[in-house]
Parts: structure tokens; sequence; C-alpha cells
């Protein structure tokens, strides 16, 4: 009984730790930086959405990495990513 007690408790955690859905998180980091996402993924190890976003006056090949926190819609980390060359295919 203990077992599946603790199970439920673990399983409305993780529910409860993820309030912010991919389309809002969308919404957070474009406002950060405005441009087009050209990749996205959620980390559900560490609760957040993080997405990759070509700026609308980048210079060249300029990416934008946006991390949003899952929980709370906050960014936690904004940072300029290098764009992947066709050799990195």
């Amino acid at each position: 009984m203990k077992t599946i007690v603790l199970a439920v408790v673990l399983a409305s955690t993780s529910i409860a730790a993820a309030n912010v859905t991919i389309v809002d998180a969308r919404k957070v980091a474009l406002a950060k930086v405005p441009g087009t996402i050209v990749h996205e993924n959620e980390s559900k190890k560490h609760h957040l959405f993080k997405f990759k976003i070509k700026p609308k006056a980048a210079k060249g090949d300029q990416i934008e990495k946006v991390e949003v926190d899952a929980a709370t819609g906050k960014v936690v980390k904004v940072k300029e990513a290098k764009a992947k060359s066709k050799a990195d295919d």
C-alpha cells in the first residue's frame, strides 16, 4: 500500500511542476527574443522548455537559445548559439 501512495504523490508532484504549456512557453520566449523558432524541445528532467530562435534582426546565422521554466513560465536563460552548419548534419 505504501508503494501505491508514494507513486501517487510522485505523479502529482510531476504534474504540478508543469503548469506552463509549450504554447505559453513559446509566447514567453518570443517576447524575450522576437523572431522565428527554428527548434524546440522539452526537458522533463529539468522542467524546462528550450527554444532556438533566429532573431528578426539577426546578423548572419545568429541563433539565440532561450530556456523557459515549465513551472513558472519565466525565462531562465538566454544565450547566443552557433547555427548548425550543413557539415554538422
